[in-house]
């Protein structure tokens, strides 16, 4: 089976976020297995990756050009999405298109009027439209959360299947000294940690940059950290095992419906105990391995931090919980390639 997964966004490196790197590790997997995966994706063009993959195009012809990535899967590129997707598909030939994420599904309308079947992969609830452009020829959702949302807006069920991670990509054996916080943006819970940061002066914290951030918000988020002394600042990472090598406590104070909360689950293959938004999937994410907590109760926040913080009997016992739910099967990478597999053949075959 030749699977397109098609993002109607930018992808990795260009940009870093939970769909990104679920496709990606979903990518990995379907090609480990011998599965041909192709990720379709928009192309930022001013940027150092941008202007290299566009120059590569031009003098290779003008056509879009696949680029190996991660495990060995290619990855076609292009600022004009809807102009080269023909030419696209030419060269990929794929049996069935999983479009990624709700936020553009426009994308899926193209490809169903291309002929290509197209299944849709509910990865988040930004729904834009108050009704499917096109027919899917199956749904799949990324948790209960997500399905029961879908269902309830456009009134279509959902088979659930869990993000894929790759644990190792993650797992670190070292235990770090710091509460890290990740993705230091409002909707990410800023200003719950910034006032943990301001509230707990003795405790460090490390802040990962995680989203891009035009020039003028990354000032002034530079500028508030500059104020807090016990706050470290990280650009993103590629690489997020040094990340976790230096973390005891992991933060995830969404202000906003998560589908899931990657981070959380990418956390606890190493043991790490997470504190985190009682909102959206994050509930199914961390199970017993951590603390769910009012969103926007900042008292609330300081009181279950300092008590795990300063407890190391408390900590213990949440970061084992934290590493066995980790282990449950439902997050077995090979199990889910198989019913990702095995659902999409499903949905052609009839």
């Amino acid at each position: 089976m030749r699977i397109l997964l098609a993002l109607n966004r930018l992808f990795l490196p260009q940009r870093s976020g939970g769909i990104e790197s679920s496709v990606h590790d979903l990518a990995n997997a379907l090609y480990k297995r011998g599965t041909q995966s192709t990720v379709l994706s928009r192309l930022r063009a001013l940027d150092g990756h941008g202007i290299k993959t566009l120059s590569r195009r031009i003098l290779l012809g003008g056509r879009p050009r696949p680029e190996p990535f991660g495990a060995g899967y290619n990855v076609f590129r292009t600022p004009m999405m809807t102009r080269d997707l023909p030419n696209i598909l030419k060269q990929v030939h794929p049996d069935i298109a999983l479009l990624q994420g709700t936020g553009r599904l426009e994308l899926g309308r193209v490809l169903e009027h291309l002929g290509v079947p197209t299944a849709l992969h509910v990865r988040d609830v930004e729904f834009r439209d108050s009704h499917l452009p096109f027919k899917p020829v199956t749904v799949i959702a990324n948790s209960k959360f997500t399905a029961s949302r879908f269902q309830y807006h456009f009134n279509q069920q959902c088979v659930v299947i869990p993000n894929l991670f790759d644990a190792n990509a993650y797992r670190t054996r070292r235990r770090g000294e710091k509460v890290v916080f990740i993705n230091p943006v409002q909707k990410k819970g800023l200003e719950i940690a910034i006032g943990l940061a301001r509230d707990n002066p003795s405790i460090p914290f490390l802040f990962v940059e995680g989203w891009p951030q035009n020039k003028p918000a990354r000032l002034q988020l530079l500028e508030r950290l500059k104020r807090l002394p016990n706050v470290t600042f990280l650009k993103r990472q590629n690489d997020m095992r040094p990340v976790y090598e230096s973390a005891r406590i992991v933060l995830v104070p969404s202000q906003w419906e998560e589908a899931w909360g990657r981070v959380i689950t990418e956390a606890q293959f190493s043991g790490i105990p997470v504190l985190a938004s009682d909102t959206g999937g994050i509930p199914e994410a961390l199970g017993p391995g951590g603390l769910l907590l009012p969103p926007s109760d900042l008292d609330a926040w300081n009181s279950a931090l300092r008590n795990v913080w300063e407890n190391s009997r408390y900590w213990e016992a949440l970061s084992l919980a934290a590493l066995d739910y980790s282990k449950r099967p439902e997050l077995d990478p090979e199990l889910i390639t198989h019913r990702v597999i095995e659902v999409l053949t499903r949905s052609i075959a009839k």
